[in-house]
């Protein structure tokens, strides 16, 4: 129940329940009235009682919504036994010798009669249609009258492993008898499969892994509870694992039965998280709440132990020096479940360490830059860590959102994020621009979602990240899908290119290149296939029709990181600038990557007599606008109001006044002063060095509206119009006004940089170069007055 409940028979209190991630349990006998109908009632309080229940997790729609809401999750059930029953089983795999341990726990009551008992059972496969699959092992077990309990060891030489790829499952029937009839039956499921760290590396079953997951904020727009129904759970982790995840983790949150059950049988490996979401909620709950964190932190463990899907015990989100609790709910863990890896927090930051953390989930650079340009190195190690590593909430790219999906939300939330950028689009009359805008963002997200996850993959100090997320959140839109489960512009074929067992990466730094020029190759294999997997030895690259092989390393086998296999290719002779993608294939694997090749450096020619470059805007430029004469501003960030900008993304939701958190990506117009320059409506990272913390010009600062040649995108509640790059009339004459980065130290390693600034510089000079709005001049000159 959440959040707590309490539970009535026939007007009578049967008792309470507080700690919603649990299941509770009540005997109801004394209180029913025999021969009459019964009544039960269960009376949820949905509202906070932090004095006694600190639980504070996603499920509570944490983070922008904060709301206070309740209900019944999963099922209830009637339940009628003998004065003894099962009560616990817990399942203990051993895959290294085909084996498994099993606890049998009787609960009975106070005057139960003691008498000897026996536990019959059976392990037979697990199949999804309800057959009985082949069997694997079955016995006995007698217990003396004075003993409740009884550990069977059961022989699985048979028994196929579970794994993410192949989750084989085991059912265990027990059959509990007195005097030779049943009095109570039991089913358990379970999966023969052992995750253990050796070293700083994870083994599943004795094979090196690496974990491909995402985070889930549990966000569900239209039920806000999601169905109690393993079949939704099934389509909903198939369509994750369609884009070639294996595992999950849940932010500050314990997943219910039936999502358990379900990741069971998909192969989903999940990450629960006692519901401490952020170190305030520790600190601010009483003793009384302390004590529920011990009694839900150690009933979870025992209710969902038995799930082979279950990848380790979390107690809660970036609790980063570790909490009072951490030592020991650690040994409680370590007690009920020593199978499994135990970690105090998910997010610290590097080199932290701790004997409560078996695992390091570090946050990288705070996951605010990308792995490009002086940055590539933000998954590398001075020495490789102590213990396995995963990346904490990895990426987090966000995308402009499609408005028009809010009319899509028709259940308990109304989407009042996706209403705040309606109005600011209209306010703006942005509506013609906003199909271009969604386009350009989310192309961009994809490409730098690609890039990430590849530069994870080429640290062989990384063990795994949490992509943060798949699905959107509230509020925000970082996810691989939207709220709905609704691809964006990176779709499964392509995600599973770079997110899979085995992936193909190239290793460069580069992404520019000239007509002619080589280019050098060193691609990797990130190999985790199941041991068997053939070995692959040839790869080849190919571009524009042509194909190399690749010369192979010395060592082609084994898991891991493994190459590089090395060569060049030419880059294609080119007249004018052109975007290609290079591809490698090799033992059925393929990945490609985008690459821009430019024509020589050319030379433009003497300017006319009447154009003026400049980095800044003088009063003599300004002289020479208002005599007609052209002016291209190259590096102004001082005139006109600016804010500076960064390449990627902003995180989470963006913020409109951050520097690093108010880019929702750009977009190129269709206009003479970009023709010619590769950009299918956007910059990649063929124009980095570009926009790279550039200062954009605030727009609606100006006294008309102009409209940018290359907009900077906004925070989608804010929607400013910024620009890169605009035009405008001057007195009698025309300016373009351009603050990407043109410095000659850029242009000079960057053929795109060079290229593009002799375009430019060739459109000043030319006819085409009509700005149509026009700036008032004398506003510039006030301006230029007041500008250091």
């Amino acid at each position: 129940m959440h959040r707590s409940a309490q539970v009535w028979v026939n007007e009578q209190l049967v008792g309470e329940h507080w700690g919603y991630p649990v299941a509770c349990r009540f005997n109801i006998t004394p209180f029913l009235n025999v021969g009459h109908p019964q009544v039960l009632v269960i009376a949820v309080d949905s509202r906070r009682h932090p004095e006694r229940d600190p639980l504070t997790g996603t499920f509570d729609v944490i983070d922008f919504m904060d709301l206070d809401w309740g209900g019944i999750q999963e099922h209830i059930s009637l339940d009628c036994t003998e004065d003894v029953w099962v009560e616990d089983v817990q399942a203990r795999p051993e895959a290294a010798d085909s084996s498994a341990t099993v606890d049998v726990i009787l609960g009975r009551l106070p005057d139960a009669k003691r008498s000897p008992l026996t536990v019959t059972y059976t392990v037979t496969q697990w199949l999804a249609d309800g057959r009985t699959g082949a069997r694997h092992d079955a016995g006995e077990a007698s217990l003396p009258p004075d003993t409740d309990r009884v550990t069977l060891a059961l022989r699985l030489a048979n028994a196929p492993l579970w794994t993410p790829r192949t989750p084989h499952l085991l059912q265990l029937r027990l059959v509990l008898e007195r005097d030779g009839k049943p009095i109570d039956t039991r089913k358990v499921r379970f999966g023969q499969r052992r995750l253990e760290i050796r070293g700083n590396d994870f083994y599943l079953n004795g094979e090196r892994f690496f974990l491909r997951g995402y985070g889930d904020d549990f966000n569900f727009p239209r039920e806000i509870l999601p169905p109690a129904s393993v079949q939704y759970w099934r389509d909903y982790f198939q369509t994750r694992k369609d884009y070639g995840f294996n595992g999950v983790r849940h932010h500050s949150m314990m997943p219910t039965e039936s999502y358990l059950a379900a990741a069971d049988e998909v192969g989903m490996l999940v990450q629960p998280e006692l519901p401490i979401a952020y170190a305030n909620f520790f600190e601010q709950a009483t003793p009384a709440g302390h004590e529920l964190y011990r009694q839900v932190w150690c009933a979870y463990i025992r209710q969902m132990r038995n799930h082979p899907s279950v990848f380790a015990w979390c107690m809660g989100n970036e609790l980063w020096g570790g909490f009072a609790l951490g030592p020991e709910l650690y040994d409680a863990a370590k007690k009920l479940d020593p199978t499994r890896p135990v970690i105090d927090t998910d997010g610290i930051v590097s080199p932290a360490d701790r004997p409560t953390l078996d695992y390091l989930t570090y946050l990288f650079s705070s996951e605010q830059v990308i792995p490009w340009a002086q940055h590539r190195g933000k998954y590398t190690f001075p020495a490789p860590p102590p213990k396995p590593v995963l990346i904490h909430e990895m990426g987090n790219f966000v995308a402009m959102p499609d408005p028009t999906k809010g009319e899509q939300f028709n259940g308990a939330v109304k989407p009042f994020w996706y209403e705040q950028m309606k109005a600011k689009v209209a306010e703006q009359n942005l509506e013609s621009y906003v199909p271009a805008m969604v386009r350009a963002s989310q192309r961009l997200q994809a490409s730098l979602l690609k890039l990430n996850i590849e530069a994870a993959r080429l640290s062989p100090e990384i063990d795994g990240y949490h992509q943060w997320l798949f699905r959107d959140y509230w509020c925000q839109s970082s996810g691989f899908v939207d709220m709905f489960d609704q691809p964006r512009a990176l779709g499964t074929a392509q995600a599973r290119q770079f997110n899979a067992d085995a992936v193909l990466l190239w290793d460069t730094d580069r992404v520019n290149y000239v007509s002619g020029e080589p280019i050098d190759l060193e691609v990797y294999l990130s190999d985790f296939r199941a041991s068997g997997a053939p070995e692959i030895r040839d790869l080849t690259v190919l571009l524009a029709g042509e194909t190399v092989a690749l010369a192979p390393p010395s060592e082609a086998g084994g898991r891991g990181l493994i190459g590089p296999w090395a060569g060049r290719v030419p880059a294609p002779t080119v007249s004018t600038p052109r975007k290609y993608v290079l591809s490698a294939h090799g033992g059925g694997l393929q990945n490609e990557w985008a690459i821009w090749v430019f024509p020589p450096a050319r030379s433009t020619g003497p300017d006319r007599a009447d154009v003026v470059v400049t980095p800044t805007l003088t009063g003599a430029a300004l002289a020479s606008l208002a005599d007609g004469g052209r002016v291209w501003v190259t590096d102004d960030a001082n005139v006109l109001p600016t804010l500076m900008a960064t390449f990627k993304t902003a995180w989470w939701h963006g913020e409109p006044d951050n520097p690093r958190q108010h880019s929702f990506g750009n977009m190129i117009m269709l206009h003479p002063a970009m023709a010619g320059f590769p950009h299918d409506g956007y910059g990649d990272l063929q124009m980095y060095d570009l926009l790279e913390e550039r200062p954009v010009v605030l727009m609606d600062a100006l006294p008309v509206r102009i409209e940018p040649i290359v907009w900077c995108l906004d925070v989608p509640r804010i929607m400013r119009r910024k620009a890169y790059l605009f035009e405008a009339k001057v007195g009698k004459g025309a300016l373009l006004f351009s603050t990407a980065n043109f410095a000659e130290d850029v242009r000079l390693r960057d053929p795109a940089p060079r290229w593009l600034f002799e375009h430019l510089r060739v459109y000043v000079n030319s006819d085409a170069f009509q700005p149509k709005a026009e700036l008032p001049c004398a506003w510039l000159a006030e301006r230029v007055t007041e500008s250091p």
